[in-house]
């Protein structure tokens, strides 16, 4: 980044990044509570079939089209009709079904009821509300990928594919609502927005989460979500730069359940999320000026390609004006990312290396904080004491008891 030593003393800020988008998994969803014998009858020689009843609790919004799919994989155990129809079930509400499923069973092995598993599907319709935005992108195109467990079971039964997309188009507030079709808590939703016109280089991410992490908001059989209820729905270039980190750890691939994607999230480096949302803020701030490096057609291709990436960083720094630009970017993120310590974070010793407005360049910096808000700097024209503090916003200011002489060009004349 591009300093002044004459600014340097004015506050000193840094400080570590949390950003973490995901809503926590709600203590919501369709449980099944209860299995209720209801008749017996002999199927064949030693074989006799069992149906049941199940009882539910929906734990959240009303649900419609709801069925429950039994399996069990034991010897001597065969699912005769595997289905148990609910219909639509009301907002926290516990059912008995009607309906009822049957397996067969071979009396000369005993009848294992851990076996069964129930899985939960459902048709309904998810709202989603936010804003795609750095600046605003209007009339951008915005995409639900829907990526469903990989059981099969409710996807062949509703007829619908494992991975499906719904689109809609943001307003001049880059504001949207996209509609999707949910078929089990377990869908997985993220949401990509491609800028058009003079944003067309942006192409922007965000990673929503299941739809059983959803669910604890919605009436009348839909499942409604906005950026108040969850942080993921506004899409921006700090949400595509750490589902670009998220990608890396997992292998290159995004993950598809709420657990794996808090795991990953929890190990994003801090340092790397700031500065891949920096250069995407760049770009998409100024059209025209910032241009995208020859192959490369969006941001989120520039942050893919770590090689390319990493030369365009170099060019945006070595560039006097494209380097005022990044600084902005920089600034202005760490403020949407709310960097701060709190008291127990300060470290005892702060290294940095900074770039200055003098011919010496690369210079090395030592901070080391005492516990009563004394300490010192030293570089290299010599060692300060200091007095810190730490503000509000997380922010340590330093400031020097006795500065050490810094270094100050003047105009000169020939004669």
């Amino acid at each position: 980044m591009h300093f002044s030593h004459r600014t340097l003393f004015a506050v000193l800020v840094f400080g570590l990044i949390v950003a973490l988008y995901l809503p926590e998994r709600a203590e919501a969803g369709v449980t099944v509570q209860d299995r209720e014998l209801v008749s017996k009858r002999r199927a064949g020689r030693g074989v006799y079939d069992y149906s049941y009843r199940l009882t539910i609790d929906n734990v959240g919004t009303t649900l419609n089209g709801v069925r429950v799919y039994v399996s069990c994989e034991a010897d001597g155990t065969e699912l005769v009709d595997d289905i148990v129809e609910f219909g639509d079930i009301a907002e926290n509400a516990q059912v008995t079904s009607t309906d009822t499923f049957t397996l067969r069973q071979n009396r000369r092995i005993p009848f294992d009821p851990d076996c069964l598993l129930y899985e939960v599907g459902f048709a309904t319709t998810v709202v989603l509300s936010g804003t795609v935005t750095d600046a605003p992108l209007s009339d951008a195109v915005v995409t639900g990928i829907v990526i469903r467990p990989d059981s099969g079971r409710p996807i062949i039964d509703s007829g619908r594919p494992i991975i499906e997309t719904f689109s809609t188009v943001t307003d001049t507030e880059g504001n949207y609502t996209l509609e999707v079709e949910a078929v089990t808590e377990d869908d997985f939703i993220t949401l990509e927005a491609q800028g058009t016109g003079d944003q067309e280089n942006a192409l922007l991410t965000s990673t929503v989460g299941s739809v059983g992490s959803l669910q604890e908001v919605g009436t009348s059989g839909s499942i409604i979500v906005d950026s108040g209820d969850a942080g993921s729905l506004t899409v921006t270039h700090i949400t595509t730069a750490q589902d670009e980190l998220v990608r890396r750890l997992n292998g290159g691939v995004l993950p598809t359940t709420d657990a794996e994607l808090a795991a990953l999230r929890s190990q994003v480096n801090g340092a790397e999320l700031l500065t891949l949302a920096s250069v995407i803020k760049t770009v998409i701030d100024n059209p025209g000026v910032v241009d995208l490096p020859a192959g490369i057609n969006n941001t989120l291709e520039l942050i893919q390609n770590e090689q390319v990436f990493d030369e365009f960083l170099v060019e945006l720094i070595s560039d006097p004006l494209l380097n005022d630009l990044l600084v902005t970017a920089t600034q202005e993120t760490a403020e949407q990312l709310n960097i701060g310590f709190s008291p127990d974070e300060i470290p005892g010793r702060l290294y940095a290396a900074l770039r200055d407005d003098s011919p010496l360049t690369g210079s090395a910096y030592v901070f080391d904080f005492g516990d009563n808000g004394d300490g010192s700097f030293s570089f290299y024209r010599g060692t300060s004491d200091i007095i810190w503090a730490l503000n509000a916003d997380g922010e340590v200011e330093v400031s020097p008891t006795d500065p050490v002489f810094l270094f100050e060009s003047f105009p000169t004349c020939s004669y």
